[in-house]
């Protein structure tokens, strides 16, 4: 029971339907697909910050569970080929023949970044560290420039 609690709701366990439908119904088409992203992972952080007792508790038991983190690889890249459908979708691409869908992986790791710092800190905004860093992301990391 406790791993099935830990691994509730995962990223894996949303398809590319919904994440298409988040993308296209979360920002207008003249917003860059990043901020759509952005947008489309502010449902979960929200999430995060509505219950964050019990999804700090399950992050630490997912890190300390090495089966766990296997799992939760796994359903990453499930969620990066989710993505990459999504903005395939959005832009009108095919999937095999353009990198740009697939390169969503980039926006999944930042998320993963910003989860990491969340499970250590306890206490982060999670939102403003995902903003930061899709601003860094965006700006080739280069840029310190985040207000």
């Amino acid at each position: 029971m406790l791993v099935e609690t830990a691994l509730a709701g995962r990223p894996g366990s949303i398809g590319s339907t919904l994440w298409s439908s988040r993308l296209n119904r979360r920002s207008s088409p003249s917003n860059s697909v990043i901020e759509g992203l952005r947008r489309a992972l502010q449902t979960i952080s929200h999430e995060v910050e509505d219950s964050k007792d019990l999804r700090l508790a399950r992050a630490r038991l997912v890190e300390s569970t090495p089966s766990l983190q296997t799992l939760v690889l796994q359903h990453e890249k499930e969620w990066v080929e989710s993505f990459a459908n999504a903005v395939a979708d959005r832009l009108g691409l095919d999937p095999d023949d353009d990198l740009r869908p697939e390169l969503t992986a980039a926006v999944v790791a930042a998320f993963r970044a910003v989860m990491n710092r969340w499970i250590r800190s306890g206490n982060a905004d999670v939102d403003q560290m995902l903003d930061q860093g899709l601003v860094f992301l965006g700006s080739g990391l280069g840029s310190s420039d985040f207000d």
